[in-house]
């Protein structure tokens, strides 16, 4: 099973690219929080690369934990949060089952996992239109109230063979698109390393740019598995050895 994930969209040639401008002057230009966005609007126009999308939290980097709650729910519920723009799900491959996929100037707005839309309303169906309240846990009681206007499967992006807990999605904006990851689809053979480097060194010449192949970050995680399945198969090995000896000897002496 390790050696099989299926996260739910197509891994290869997928990158994740995490412009870091925080060690450069204060004086530089352009913005700090800027630096990802208008790397991710370039390399959108860079030949070789497909689609680019930004993302708070790359897939297998973690998890978002929030708290949310819908009417007629006396208390809220931990779940997990995310906050993307409109070409994060079109660069994994991820389309609607119901609704649509906001736009990042989408006023109060959420996209939800299949899990999080059964969890709360019973169906997908029922999902839409509903009014969430959310807020991130442990700070206090300040909440949002956002409107759901799409739902996405329940696909895999923090524990490899696993599908992800009940989680919402909002459209990145603010502050928090300054540590933004970009979700990085590119053709086959196409140097993302490099063209990302170039691109970035070209909108903030201080910044440093670090790109992870989506492929190898799995094989990292899944890799104690991976391992106890080889010891696992050696012991097998050695003890269908033994058996076959055991056996060729009471054949024998028989």
């Amino acid at each position: 099973r390790s050696l099989d994930v299926d996260p739910g969209y197509v891994t290869k040639n997928l990158f994740i690219v995490q412009p870091d401008a925080s060690q450069r002057s204060a004086k530089a230009s352009p913005a700090a929080g800027a630096t990802a966005l208008m790397v991710r609007d370039q390399m959108r126009a860079t030949p070789g690369i497909e689609s680019v999308g930004a993302v708070e939290i790359a897939p297998y980097f973690g998890a978002g934990t929030s708290s949310a709650r819908t009417n007629g729910m006396a208390s809220s519920v931990s779940v997990h949060f995310n906050e993307a723009d409109e070409h994060y799900f079109e660069t994994l491959g991820i389309r609607p089952i119901r609704g649509r996929i906001f736009r990042t100037d989408d006023p109060g707005v959420a996209v939800v996992n299949a899990r999080l839309a059964r969890m709360f309303w019973g169906s997908e169906d029922a999902a839409l239109g509903r009014a969430l309240e959310i807020g991130v846990a442990g700070y206090g009681a300040s909440t949002t109230s956002v409107r759901v206007v799409g739902v996405i499967p329940s696909i895999q992006t923090t524990t490899p063979g696993v599908p992800d807990e009940a989680t919402y999605y909002v459209p990145l904006t603010g502050q928090r698109a300054s540590s933004a990851f970009l979700v990085v689809r590119a053709r086959e053979g196409t140097r993302v390393p490099q063209v990302a480097t170039a691109v970035t060194h070209a909108v903030d010449a201080d910044a440093v740019t670090t790109v992870t192949p989506l492929e190898e970050r799995l094989v990292a995680m899944t890799m104690p598995a991976r391992i106890g399945a080889r010891v696992a198969g050696l012991i097998g090995v050695l003890a269908l050895l033994v058996s076959a000896v055991g056996i060729h000897c009471i054949v024998a002496h028989a």
